[in-house]
C-alpha cells in the first residue's frame, strides 16, 4: 500500500480583488471504494477577466468530482475525462443559455489509485513529478506562449515578460467540446506531486521547486512556496497542492479532514450561483449571491493543517510568523541553494530509472507520458473533444468587388499619432469586459503620449496581402515559402496551398520575408506612423478614431477572438466591408496582425515631439531584435484590435496569424513583379487568379 500525505494552500496574492482559484479533493474512507477508484485532487484556475471565473473555477472541481465518483466506468482515465468534459458542457452550455459571457477555468487533476496514478490537465495550471534528485513538469500548458517556445520563436527568457504570457488556447467553458490531455504512470516510494495554478510558476522556477518541496515538510512546502510567489510580486492568485509518497501504510490524513463522504453534485449556475465557502469537493446549500454584478463575499477560513482545508487572502504574518519549523525549513532552503548542484541534481531532465524496489513497496519504472483518451461509448451528448484548432480553416471563398483590391492614397497633413492616458485606461477596462487573455496596464501604456505630427503623402495596399499575391512572388523567384510551411501543428502550408483560401491573407511570414515582398511588388513596408494614420485619422473632421469604424467597440465587424463567437481562423481579406477605415483600408483591427518596419521601443513614443515629420521608429534593436506588428488579429482579445495598440515580436518570428500589407510612395502600377501594387497583383476575383504551384 502507498501512504499519501496532501497539503494544500490557496492565497488571493497581492494585486487581485478576489480569490479566482479553487482546490479541492476526495478521498474515500471506505477501503474498498479507495481500492477501486482511488483518490482525487483538482486544482483550477478561473480566467482572468472573466466572468465570474471564481465560480467557474469552484464549479468545475466540484462537477468533477461529484461525476468522477458517480461514475462505474472501469477505465479510470476515460471516468475522469469525461468528468471534466461534463464540467465544461456545463460552463458553456450555460452562458449560451443565459446570454452572460463565458465562464472559464484551467484544471489540473491528479488521480491515484494504490501506485497508478493518472494527471489530466486543460490550461496552463500544472503538475510536477518531484523523483530522487529530479524533478518534471508532467502537463503541458495550453498557452500561445508555450506554443511559441515548442516551435522555437522565443526563448524560455522572452517567454517570462512576453505581453501574451497567460492567453489560453485550451480552457473549460470556452467551446462546447474541450479536449483533455492525460498523463498516466506508476508512483514509487519517495515521489511528490505537486498540483498549482500559474500564480506560482510565474515566480517559482523548478529549480527553487525542488528545494523546497525536498526539504520542508508538505504543509511547510506550501506556505514557503505561496510566500515566495507572493515576495516576487503576487500579481495573480497563487494555488499549490503537495503530495508525498510513502510505502507501506494506508492514505492518512488528520482528523479535521472530511474524507468519507461522497461529493455532492455542484450548486446549480444561474440566477443564484457564486461561489460557494463550504469545504472543499461539497456543494453549499446556502443562500448564494447573484451573478449579476454582485459582490461575493470569500470567508476567509483557517489555515490547513492538512488536506482540504482553505486559506483566502489571509495575511502571511499572520499565518507564518510563530511557526518555527517553517523558519528552520526556509534555512535549509537557503543553505541547499549552495551545494544541491553539487550533487548532481538534474533539473527538468527526463527522470531515469532506479533500481526495483522491493515487493512491499511500488516496482514500477514507466515514465509518465501522454496517452490517448477517447471518449466512451455511452457518453452522449459530449462527443469527440476538439481543442483550439491547430490548424487554420477558412470559410467560404467570398468574391471580392475589383474596386477594393487597389490601395488607397493617404494625404500629407497633420495627424496626432498615439493615446492619451484615459484611451489606455478604456482599453485595460475593456480588456478585461471581454474576457479573453491576459489584461495588464502596461499593454497599452507603450501608446502613450499622444503628439500631433506631420505626415507626407503616401499609398498603402487596401487589404492584406493574400496567399495568391506572396505565391506569385515565390514563383518569381523573389520570395521564398512562408517561414511557417514546414512547422508542424500549424497548418500553414495546407492552407497556403489551398486554391480555395487564394484570397485569404498570407500568414507564417518573417519580418524579413514581410519585408522583401513588399520590395519585390514595388514598395516596403509602412511604418508604424503611416499604418496608424491610415487606420484611424478623418482628414475632414480632424479627429483620430480608436476603431477604423468609429470610437465604439463592435465585435460584428472584427474577426478577433471572441468567447461568445469562437473562431478558428483567419477570413478571406474584405469579409466584414464595415471593417474600413477612413481613407478605405479594409481589416485593419483584427483578422492576422501586420509587421510594420518599425523596431520596437516601450518608451519611444516619450521621444516624439509635437510637428516631428514622419517618424520612423528607433535606428536600431532595443535590448532585443523586436518589430512591431499593429491590428491585431483573430487570436486577440477585442482591445488589442484598436488603432492605436502595439505589439512586438521578435524579427524572425512568425506564427498563423501575422501577415502584412505594403506601402508605397507612388501610386503602384497594375501587374505582378516589380513596381506592382501587393493588392493588384495577382487580381482578388476568384476564377482569375493564377494556378498556384504544387505542394512539395
Amino acid at each position: 500500500m502507498l501512504r499519501v500525505e496532501a497539503y494544500l494552500l490557496t492565497d488571493v496574492g497581492r494585486k487581485r480583488p478576489q480569490n479566482e482559484d479553487s482546490v479541492g479533493y476526495f478521498v474515500p474512507d471506505d477501503a474498498q471504494t479507495l481500492a477501486a477508484d482511488g483518490q482525487l485532487f483538482v486544482v483550477a484556475d478561473g480566467v482572468g477577466g472573466a466572468s465570474a471565473g471564481d465560480v467557474a473555477s469552484q464549479y468545475a472541481v466540484d462537477k468533477v468530482l461529484h461525476n468522477y465518483f458517480e461514475s462505474h466506468e472501469p477505465d479510470l482515465e476515460q471516468r475522469l475525462v469525461a468528468a471534466i468534459r461534463a464540467a465544461n458542457a456545463d460552463l458553456y452550455d450555460y452562458a449560451v443559455g443565459s446570454g452572460k459571457p463565458r465562464m472559464g477555468t484551467t484544471l489540473v487533476a491528479a488521480l491515484i489509485r494504490g501506485s497508478e496514478i493518472h494527471i489530466a490537465n486543460v490550461g496552463d495550471s500544472r503538475a510536477y513529478l518531484v523523483r530522487g534528485q529530479s524533478i518534471q513538469q508532467i502537463t503541458q500548458d495550453h498557452s500561445l506562449v508555450e506554443q511559441l517556445l515548442r516551435e522555437g520563436a522565443i526563448t524560455p527568457e522572452e517567454a517570462q515578460d512576453h505581453p501574451r504570457r497567460s492567453l489560453l488556447l485550451r480552457s473549460l467553458g470556452a467551446e462546447s467540446k474541450v479536449e483533455v490531455d492525460v498523463f498516466s504512470g506508476q508512483l514509487r516510494s519517495g515521489d511528490t506531486v505537486v498540483l498549482c495554478s500559474d500564480g506560482l510558476t510565474r515566480y517559482v522556477d523548478e529549480y527553487t521547486l525542488y528545494q523546497t518541496v525536498s526539504s520542508l515538510t508538505g504543509e511547510d512546502a506550501c506556505r514557503a512556496l505561496v510566500r515566495i510567489a507572493n515576495e516576487a510580486g503576487g500579481e495573480d492568485n497563487i494555488s499549490v497542492i503537495v503530495l508525498h509518497v510513502d510505502p507501506l501504510t494506508p492514505s492518512v490524513f488528520a482528523e479535521s479532514t472530511r474524507t468519507g463522504e461522497q461529493p455532492g453534485p455542484p450548486a446549480p449556475l444561474g440566477p443564484g450561483a457564486t461561489r460557494p465557502s463550504d469545504a472543499l469537493g461539497r456543494s453549499a446549500a446556502a443562500s448564494l449571491e447573484s451573478l449579476e454584478g454582485k459582490p461575493k463575499t470569500l470567508t476567509a477560513l483557517p489555515e490547513p493543517q492538512s488536506m482540504g482545508e482553505r486559506v483566502r487572502g489571509l495575511p502571511w504574518r499572520d499565518i507564518l510568523y510563530g511557526v518555527g519549523a517553517l523558519a528552520a525549513g526556509v534555512a535549509v532552503v537557503l543553505a541547499l541553494g549552495f551545494w544541491l548542484p553539487s550533487l548532481g541534481i538534474r533539473i527538468g531532465e527526463p527522470i531515469e530509472p532506479e533500481p526495483e524496489l522491493p515487493a512491499t513497496t511500488v516496482s514500477a519504472t514507466t515514465e509518465l507520458v501522454p496517452t490517448e483518451t477517447p471518449l466512451p461509448e455511452d457518453l452522449s451528448g459530449i462527443g469527440e473533444a476538439t481543442a483550439v484548432p491547430s490548424t487554420i480553416t477558412p470559410s467560404p471563398v467570398p468574391t471580392l468587388d475589383p474596386d477594393l483590391t487597389g490601395p488607397v492614397l493617404v494625404f500629407e497633413g497633420e495627424f496626432v499619432y498615439g493615446a492619451t492616458p484615459l484611451q489606455s485606461e478604456q482599453a485595460l477596462e475593456l480588456c478585461e469586459e471581454l474576457g479573453s487573455g491576459t489584461c495588464l496596464p502596461e499593454f497599452f501604456e507603450d501608446a502613450e503620449p499622444a503628439n500631433s505630427i506631420q505626415m507626407k503623402t503616401y499609398y498603402l495596399d487596401r487589404t492584406e496581402v493574400t496567399n495568391a499575391a506572396y505565391r506569385a512572388c515565390v514563383e518569381a523567384g523573389s520570395c521564398t515559402e512562408p517561414e511557417g510551411f514546414e512547422a508542424e501543428g500549424l497548418g500553414i502550408a495546407a492552407y497556403y496551398l489551398d486554391e480555395a483560401n487564394r484570397n485569404y491573407p498570407v500568414v507564417g511570414i518573417t519580418w524579413s520575408q514581410a519585408n522583401t515582398y513588399c520590395r519585390w511588388a514595388g514598395g516596403r513596408l509602412p511604418t508604424e506612423a503611416e499604418w496608424e494614420k491610415a487606420a484611424s485619422w478623418v482628414e475632414e473632421a480632424g479627429e483620430k478614431r480608436i476603431w477604423p469604424w468609429g470610437q465604439n467597440w463592435d465585435p460584428l465587424l472584427v474577426n478577433h477572438r471572441n468567447p461568445d463567437q469562437p473562431t478558428v481562423g483567419a477570413e478571406a481579406v474584405g469579409s466584414r466591408p464595415g471593417n474600413v477605415s477612413p481613407y478605405g483600408a479594409l481589416d485593419m483591427a483584427g483578422n492576422v496582425a501586420e509587421w510594420v518596419a518599425d523596431w520596437y521601443a516601450d518608451d519611444y513614443y516619450d521621444s516624439l515631439t509635437s510637428g516631428q515629420a514622419n517618424p520612423q521608429g528607433p535606428a536600431s534593436p532595443v535590448e532585443a531584435r523586436y518589430k512591431v506588428t499593429r491590428g491585431g488579429s483573430w487570436e486577440d482579445n477585442g482591445a488589442f484590435t484598436r488603432t492605436v495598440q502595439r505589439v512586438y515580436a521578435l524579427d524572425d518570428h512568425f506564427n498563423r496569424s501575422i501577415g502584412v500589407r505594403c506601402a508605397y510612395d507612388q501610386d503602384p502600377q497594375p501587374g505582378p513583379g516589380p513596381g506592382a501594387g501587393a493588392s493588384d497583383a495577382p487580381p482578388l476575383i476568384p476564377g482569375d487568379e493564377p494556378t498556384p504551384s504544387p505542394a512539395p
